[in-house]
């Protein structure tokens, strides 16, 4: 998978992220305007929700996927240098949003102290929930050299018995999570431990894939294959229509690997390939920013535009000029970053 490929992929997750977050709670799409119904009844866009909750799974198996290859060959991984950007990027936003989250919502920002500094290390999510994957991030980042120099050296038939286990794990963290979101900072840590064992399957995933050159080979694989394109055109279309019918989100791992294959298979259109790149690169700070607008801060005035289509269409408008916002800002702090640490890899 290219560099481009990639970017594409993060496109999708970051559009995805942006419909699950307004349509996947019924009492949200009550607020809407529903004129299109799934066949059991449900409004269509609820349904389509489950489907755009693969977008954590893609941006994990992608991160996995970029770190893998860069320990495969063997130089430095620059974990500390990655999380230190992320950083600088996540405080940008916690200041301008809190900070007017303070003027438009008080009663939520900044509350008190202790509240405030762990929002700003990104310990605790209290002031946007959304943000709880920047820690359990972090947490798989940091350790990712040793996570792999374990995985990645497993002989093949030990590896997929892992990998069954790891999936294993990834549904346990999932369910035991969840009664712990959203309580006492007491139980932040075990929480975090949860959400880091429910992620490593899709984190190590993309290190095997990057190891084992899996995309190359389901491409050659389709090329071969008498009217591939048509077989697995039709293959999607059914684990999509499957995706909307099944509930569990724990399983979603099982249609986002083959999704992305065969998305990768298809000679995708200019247009389309360079329209995703543009939200890829674009992503974290859509992330980061689009629930305040969704949820948090404006909620009315998202909603208020009453038809789903109308509704996502500014929530991404919304963010994407905040992007751009906070690109303008973020750009000569990380310029100085960078300066600083040249100055001290160089004494």
């Amino acid at each position: 998978m290219s560099i481009q490929e990639s970017l594409e992929l993060k496109g999708i997750a970051i559009l995805m992220m942006l419909f699950l977050h307004l349509f996947n709670i019924s009492e949200n799409v009550d607020l809407c305007v529903n004129t299109l119904y799934f066949w059991n009844g449900k409004p269509l866009v609820l349904a389509l929700s489950r489907i755009t909750a693969f977008c954590v799974p893609i941006y994990i198996f992608l991160s996995g996927y970029g770190l893998g290859l860069k320990f495969l060959k063997g130089g430095d991984m620059g974990n500390v240098q990655r999380i230190s950007k992320l950083y600088i990027n996540y405080w940008v936003i916690f200041i301008l949003f809190v900070g007017l989250g303070c003027i438009v919502n008080p009663e939520i920002y900044p509350k008190n102290m202790s509240t405030f500094v762990l929002n700003f290390v990104g310990y605790e999510c209290s002031y946007n929930y959304e943000w709880w994957f920047l820690f359990p991030y972090i947490i798989l980042v940091l350790l990712s050299k040793f996570i792999f120099a374990f995985f990645l050296n497993l002989k093949k038939k030990t590896l997929v018995w892992t990998m069954i286990g790891l999936f294993g794990m990834q549904i346990g963290g999932n369910l035991l999570g969840k009664p712990l979101s959203g309580i006492t900072a007491e139980f932040h840590i075990v929480q975090h431990l949860l959400w880091v064992v429910s992620l490593i399957f899709m984190f190590v995933c993309g290190a095997v894939f990057a190891k084992y050159g899996i995309f190359n080979w389901a491409k050659a694989a389709c090329n071969r294959m008498k009217n591939g394109k048509l077989i697995l055109g039709s293959v999607l279309i059914v684990l999509l229509i499957l995706r909307m019918m099944l509930g569990p989100s724990v399983i979603n791992p099982l249609f986002v690997l083959p999704a992305m294959m065969i998305y990768l298979c298809f000679v995708r259109p200019a247009w389309l390939s360079a329209g995703l790149r543009y939200f890829g690169k674009h992503s974290t700070n859509m992330w980061l920013i689009h629930t305040f607008f969704a949820y948090y801060l404006f909620k009315d005035f998202v909603y208020g535009f009453k038809y789903p289509i109308v509704i996502y269409c500014v929530l991404i408008l919304l963010s994407l000029a905040s992007s751009y916002v906070v690109t303008w800002l973020n750009r000569p702090l990380q310029g100085l970053w960078d300066k600083y640490v040249l100055r001290v890899k160089h004494g």
